[in-house]
């Protein structure tokens, strides 16, 4: 598909082919940031072990094979409708409640949903599922702003270099990454240098190993 244009509100996939990253920590805070300055949504692409709902103490009436059945009936549903408004401004796409629900949907059927979202031009925040699939791809295609969420271990580093040659031997533009090494300072092994060195990015942001993230994603509200 084309390019994102620029001047659209951001879409923003967050990615990390590695789990345990702290990728749905970041996600909600920058669509908590977002969501400042006139709303944003949110939507969960783990389908088979999505935790939105947990980080933000939501309790969804519909969810994202709701969304879908919805659309196969009318493909100009406005999804909006059945979102799950969080007080931050945030409406928010839960994944299904269980993973027979999750095993109905296909990536055609999820990337259905994303499409829709985008064409209604709000910022809107991807959280993905860990790996490197046909959803993570195709959210990282639709994307302004996607972000590869890394620490500084070597199992996550190594992960994502992966991602980075996949986008490579698919032809696509991985300089559109915007790099966060996360827990920078815990002290791991490798330091944000490393990381940054097999990446071959500049950190855009580095977010400290602070007890106040983990805190804060418990109770269901954000660091930022």
């Amino acid at each position: 598909m084309n390019s994102p244009v620029a001047t659209l509100p951001p879409v923003v996939a967050v990615l990390s082919p590695k789990g345990g990253t702290g990728k749905t920590t970041i996600a909600v805070n920058v669509a908590v940031a977002l969501a400042r300055h006139g709303g944003a949504d949110l939507v969960d692409l783990d389908t088979h072990a999505g935790d939105l709902e947990y980080a933000l103490r939501l309790h969804p009436i519909q969810r994202l094979d709701d969304a879908i059945r919805r659309l196969d009936s009318d493909p100009h549903f406005d999804l909006g409708g059945i979102m799950t408004p969080h007080p931050a401004g945030l409406r928010v796409l839960c994944a299904p409640s269980s993973p027979i629900d999750a095993d109905r949907l296909s990536p055609p059927d999820l990337l259905r949903v994303v499409d829709r979202l985008v064409h209604e031009e709000k910022p809107l925040v991807l959280d993905t599922a860990t790996g490197i699939d046909e959803v993570t791809i195709g959210a990282f295609e639709r994307s302004t702003h996607p972000v590869l969420v890394t620490c500084t271990d070597v199992a996550s580093v190594q992960a994502g270099r992966k991602f980075l040659d996949t986008l490579g031997a698919l032809g696509m533009d991985a300089t559109r990454l915007r790099l966060v090494i996360n827990r920078a300072t815990a002290g791991t092994g490798l330091t944000v240098a490393d990381v940054e060195d097999v990446l071959g990015f500049e950190a855009s942001l580095r977010v400290p190993d602070d007890r106040r993230f983990a805190r804060a994603i418990n109770v269901g509200t954000s660091i930022s």
